[in-house]
Order: structure tokens, then sequence, then C-alpha cells
């Protein structure tokens, strides 16, 4: 117990009347035994003070752990771009209510910055520490100086709780973007993150290294991983997060759960009062809007991680990636990554749907049974609302580029060199990539180029695929684009749309979006999204766009926070903006021997603004005369292949 920090912690030292009949001068003893009688009196004393001093102490223990709050809830909000764009930080402490929420037996202390803008009482030029009390939240400690998105920011605020607010149970809530196996908490000012190593290095020095969390919520996209609940094994007792996005919105009121915590809750108990607060809140979204959210929270027991990871890495390791490596990327292709709606660089899969696709390259039944069996006992609660999302994903990388992908496998390496499953997907990579530059090395160029010819007759786009690409058929894409004045590639339409029979690619043309009048650019792709802005008179904020479409009219049915690379978690409520723009997407290049494999991250982008309420938004089957066609063929080493420009005369 440390005591360091309490207040008055003065020793006392009772009174004791001690009485015995000795007269130093009427009963003294015999000289020769004068001195073995002082020994074994002083000997007496010293055992006796010692008693009573250690049954005082121990009582006194006993009351200081007696006067301890049950709970000390911790909250790391690093505000970001969620606050500063739309919000979110501040809607999630105004719901908040400290008059509905038992603070004689709880603590619950918020460590808050990291964002250029805030819409409460935060200070965006600080970062600071409140507590709650009856009367809101109460600044203890601030530092303008800290960068939340470092390792030490987030031990300072471990320590700070620990020493000062004192409580039987501790609980930790991260709340910031997450990036999946890689890290989370990105503080907008500083442009930094807490990556996963650094996440171990900041429980490491802390005095949770010791004295275990019970429960911690990972209020973040994409952190219900192995990878996150190897490190927080070794912290916490339980962990709660989402295998996909978690969607933010000021109708989901998730932290209202604290209203609901009693003295004699558990962990599990505090979880599900969580996960039932944004199940409730998400079946009301479902129920009131045509786009449809889903909901993967789940409640892992990382008690029951160790002989869970035994496991994976005894059944892993009987996979023999090289002897079955396309069998394997079809597999892989095939699978729901999370987070990709937004973003290929989190690349996670559920990790029992990858076992059960891995079981015919197992020469080990046994182990697969006993993986599934620790896979069962880890996970106490899983609400998905989907049918592939079983409350535990792993990271397993396809889409990415190798940058991403090696950036995330050094992190890997320094935490679990020895592991068979950083083997597993650190081979199958090594083969993906080496397959994709031997091709490259082939041809000399940087892009992979498609000798077929693309056809354009009766609306319909076709291409013929050799015996070698046919086999290793992964997915395909149709870009429309017209040329501007100045000769730049403007983007019409990307479609994944396109249908693979036997050795041919059909692609059907239905028509291209138009926004008044005017062609933007649309991305037909499962979410049919359209880049844009909202604004009003303070903020303009980047939005997707996912539009309805049927065969009578087209409307906006969900708007959501463009956060560049993280994944876009923030739900807008387009009401609170009067105006509203569509993005026309122009590229600059198309030459074969200068393209690179990153031509689609190079535009110059064209806002086209309109007020809200009167835009006209049509799917108009218009002429291709004049456009240009192009299809992408990615195989299964996940390399792409393009075709030559089909100009539609």
């Amino acid at each position: 117990m440390d005591n360091n920090n309490n207040q008055n912690n003065y020793a006392y030292i009772p009174h004791f009347n001690v009485s015995y009949n000795y007269n130093p001068y009427v009963n003294k003893p015999p000289k020769k035994n004068r001195h073995i009688f002082s020994i074994v009196l002083m000997s007496l004393l010293v055992v006796a003070f010692v008693t009573i001093s250690t049954l005082f102490f121990m009582q006194k223990m006993d009351v200081d752990d007696s006067n301890k709050k049950t709970r000390t809830f911790m909250i790391y909000m690093v505000g970001s771009d969620l606050e500063s764009a739309s919000s979110q930080g501040t809607y999630s402490i105004d719901e908040i209510d400290p008059s509905k929420i038992d603070l004689d037996n709880n603590n619950i202390i918020l460590m808050v910055g990291g964002a250029k803008k805030w819409h409460n009482f935060v200070n965006p030029d600080e970062v600071a520490i409140y507590e709650l009390t009856t009367a809101g939240f109460v600044k203890k400690e601030n530092d303008f100086e800290l960068n939340m998105g470092e390792e030490s920011s987030l031990t300072t605020f471990l320590n700070y709780s620990y020493n000062n607010y004192p409580a039987k149970k501790y609980d930790m809530i991260l709340w910031n973007h997450g990036l999946g196996a890689f890290g989370l908490e990105l503080d907008e000012i500083a442009d930094d993150f807490i990556n996963i190593y650094e996440l171990d290095n900041a429980f490491k020095n802390s005095k949770f290294k010791n004295e275990k969390l019970e429960l911690t919520i990972f209020y973040n996209c994409l952190t219900e991983n192995i990878h996150m609940a190897n490190i927080m094994s070794k912290y916490s007792d339980y962990m709660l997060g989402s295998e996909e996005i978690i969607y933010l919105s000021k109708l989901f009121n998730r932290l209202k759960f604290f209203e609901k915590v009693k003295v004699d809750d558990t962990a599990v108990d505090i979880a599900k009062y969580f996960i039932d607060q944004s199940d409730v809140a998400i079946d009301n979204y479902n129920n009131t809007h045509i786009k449809k959210i889903n909901s993967t929270l789940s409640l892992l027991d990382l008690s029951k991680f160790e002989q869970f990871n035994d496991d994976l890495e005894k059944f892993i390791a009987t996979i023999d990636v090289s002897k079955n490596y396309y069998s394997i990327a079809r597999i892989r292709r095939n699978m729901y990554t999370y987070g990709r709606n937004q973003n290929n660089d989190y690349d996670t899969v559920d990790l029992y749907s990858l076992i059960e696709e891995l079981e015919p390259y197992t020469n080990n039944t046994r182990l697969l049974n006993n993986l599934k069996s620790s896979i069962n006992d880890l996970i106490v609660i899983n609400s998905a609302s989907d049918n592939y999302s079983h409350g535990i994903s792993a990271y397993f990388p396809y889409f990415s580029g190798n940058d991403i992908i090696n950036a995330h496998l050094v992190m890997f390496e320094k935490l679990w060199s020895k592991s068979s499953y950083v083997s597993f997907i650190r081979n199958f990579n090594s083969i993906r990539y080496v397959n994709g530059r031997e091709t490259k090395q082939i041809t000399g160029k940087e892009t992979n180029e498609l000798t077929n010819e693309v056809s354009f007759k009766d609306n319909k786009i076709e291409i013929t695929l050799d015996e070698n690409e046919n086999a290793k058929y992964q997915s395909a894409y149709v870009y429309i684009f017209k040329k501007d004045k100045d000769n730049n590639y403007e983007l019409l339409l990307k479609s994944d749309k396109v249908n693979h029979d036997n050795n041919k690619l059909v692609y059907n043309y239905n028509g291209l979006l138009k926004i008044n009048d005017t062609l933007i650019s649309f991305f037909d792709l499962k979410e049919k999204n359209v880049y844009g802005k909202l604004t009003n008179k303070y903020d303009q904020l980047n939005i997707l766009f996912s539009l309805y479409i049927d065969k009578e009219s087209s409307y906006i049915i969900e708007a959501i926070l463009d956060s560049g690379s993280n994944p876009l978690s923030s739900i807008i409520d387009m009401s609170d903006y009067n105006r509203i723009s569509f993005a026309k997407l122009k590229y600059n290049y198309f030459d074969r021997d200068t393209m690179t494999d990153s031509w689609k991250d190079n535009y110059n982008r064209e806002d086209i603004e309109y007020d809200k309420d009167s835009v006209d938004i049509i799917i108009d089957k218009v002429s291709l005369k004049d456009c240009y066609i192009m299809i992408e063929i990615v195989d299964l080493d996940n390399d792409s292949y393009y075709s030559k420009m089909l100009h539609v005369e």
C-alpha cells in the first residue's frame, strides 16, 4: 500500500498503561543475574512493542481500505479531429451526469486534450486532468507541454490516478481513434499516437505493472484483436472493445453506463452495462435510418488469454504457408476485413472465422478443437449483430501496402519475436511481396500492364483473361474518366460491380452520378460513396457521403467524418449544416512509363457547393462518348494490373 500521498498521514501511537510490581531499590535481583534480567526484560518489551505496533498497523490498513472508494474510473480522452471537427468528445463528456452517478463510491477521473478545438470547457492549449464532482468536472492538474500520443503521458495519468484516488478496484477507458493492431490515441496537435509497443511500455512503467486494472474499455475502432489483448493481459483482468469500427454520434450515449454502476458490481456487470447501452442506441438508430450499422463489441476474460495464445501458437504452426499459399490467399481475399470500407491499412479479420477456413490445411484437428474451445473460454460476451464476428480479430496483412505491413511486423517482432502467428503472417507477406516484385522485374516498369483489349458495346464493358490471369484472379475495378480542358483525367466512376464469369470480366454500365446537372466523382462500391464537405458559419467538415439510390430517387442517407488515414467513425447530423459540397477528383497523368502504384492518391480536388436543401441527386445514364475506360485487375498476390485506356468514340 502506498501512503505517500495520503493527507494527514500522521503516525498515531496509543497510550498503554503497563503496570507491574517492580521497585528498583527493594526488589533488586542478585548482582550476578542483573545483566541477564535486563536482556530478558528488554526482549519482552521489544516483542510487545512490535506485536502491538503490527496489530495496530494492520488495523489501520483495514481502516484505510474500508475508507477507499469502490472504484476509480480513469478516462484517457484524446479529442483529435473527432472533437475538433464533430464535437464527439464534448458529446461523450456531456453524457456523464454527476447527479445520476454514485460518486460516494466511485471516482471518475478524466485526462483530456489532443484536439485543436474543443466545444466545451476544455482549453485546447493544454492537457488537463479533471475530477468529476457533484458540480461537474473540476480541473485538478494541467500541463501545456504534454503530448497525449506519447506513452509517458498515459503513464503520468495512470500514476496520478492511482496515487491520488485510491480505490479497491481500478478501471480504464481509452477514448479516441483506434488503428487496428497498430495503435490508438492520436493527438491531433502533436500528430502522434501511441503504438502498441508504446502502449505496453506505458503500463509497464506505471503502478499497474504490479496491480492489475479490473476492466479496460477500448472506446476506439478496431481494437478487439489478439495483439491488444496480448499486451493488456499483463495489466488488466478484462478487456472490452470492438472488432469493427465503433461509430460515434451524439445519439449513442454510451457513457451513460456510469449511472448503472453499483457497489457490488463485477467487471462483467459493468461491461454489460456499456455493451447494452451501445446496442440499444444502435437498435434505435437502425430503426429510424435506412443505413444500418453493426455492433461488434465483446468482452474478453484476460485470465484465459495465456491458454488461448498457447493453443493458437500450436495450431498456426501446423499450417504450411509455402505449400498452400494461393489457397490461403484466396481464403484471405474473401474474408470480411474490418475497417476496409474506409481504409486498407488495418487488415484485421475475425480469428474464429480464419481458423475455420484454415482447417483443411492443418494436420492436427485436436489442436484446432483445443483452439476453438479456448476462444470460447476467452470471450465472455459477444454482441455482434452480423454472422462473421465472433468476438476477437487478428492482423492478417493483405490489402495494405508493404510499408504499412513492415511497420506492423517491426513492432510485432519487438513484442513477440518467437511467435508462430507472427511467423505465419510474415511468411505469407514475404511470398506475396516477392511474387509481385518478380512480375515487375520482368516488365521493367513500376506498374503491371494488361495487354488485354477492353471492349465497350451496348453499355457493357468486357475484358477476356488468359489462363494464368484467370487462375490468379482476385477482383476487378472499372474506372470511367473524362478529360477536361487542361488534359486532366476527371474521375466520373469507380466501381467494383464486375462479374467474373469463367475467363471473362463483364461490367454493365448503369449511369453516372449527377448533382444539379454536374457530374460528380462517384464510388459505386458497397457504400455508394461520394466525397464532399458540410459547412455552416462555424465549421467546415470533410465528409464521406453514403447515398441511397433506387429507380425513383437518390438521396444522402449518411454523412461520416472523413479522417484521412483514420477510421471514419463520426456520424454527422446534417441538420447542423446549411451548405453542402460535392467533390470532383482530377488525376494528372496516365503515362505508362512514369505511372506508379500510388497514382490513386495523386489528384486535385474541386468542391462544388450548394445550398443543402436544394440539391437534385440522380443517377443519369448519360452517353460515355469521349470518355475513357480503364480496368484494374487485382491478383491473389494483391498486385494490380491496369489495362490501356479505351477511348469511347
